[in-house]
């Protein structure tokens, strides 16, 4: 791992997609929209598990693309979309994994707390194990 580039996780990637949102809102083209992956790989320390799940993403254009599409929806919703990380059990080996979603308020106000009747529609977008070593894109 590179010295002096912030470590790569799921809230690092969160707080990445939600500041590329907010620059596209602003009216901004940012070049890293173009190639997500490049931009993980340029701004973060990555494992060798991390370096190969940011290569599996440059290689299924379909989920570039898809995600390119969530950054650019999210930025035209007025805050009511944004990207979270959620941690869940696997239910598999009751180890907990990271999942990357793209969460959107459905009666379209970000302010809208919780006992509101608010629904929040997700669509799932990555996942990584416990330690985030180990990344998969598209829902688990």
């Amino acid at each position: 791992m590179e010295q002096g580039k912030a470590r790569f996780g799921p809230s690092t990637l969160v707080i990445e997609l939600n500041d590329l949102t907010r620059r596209v809102a602003a009216g901004e083209n940012p070049k890293e929209l173009e190639n997500l992956a490049a931009l993980i790989e340029e701004r973060f320390q990555l494992t060798d598990g991390q370096q190969t799940g940011v290569r599996d993403l440059a290689s299924q254009t379909d989920q570039a693309s898809r995600l390119k599409e969530l950054v650019l929806d999210a930025a035209g919703s007025d805050g009511a979309t944004q990207f979270v990380v959620v941690q869940r059990p696997d239910t598999t080996n009751g180890r907990f994994v990271h999942e990357l979603r793209c969460e959107t308020l459905a009666n379209g106000s970000a302010s809208a707390g919780a006992g509101t009747g608010v629904q929040r529609l997700t669509i799932g977008i990555a996942h990584c194990d416990a330690d985030c070593g180990n990344w998969g894109w598209g829902q688990e």
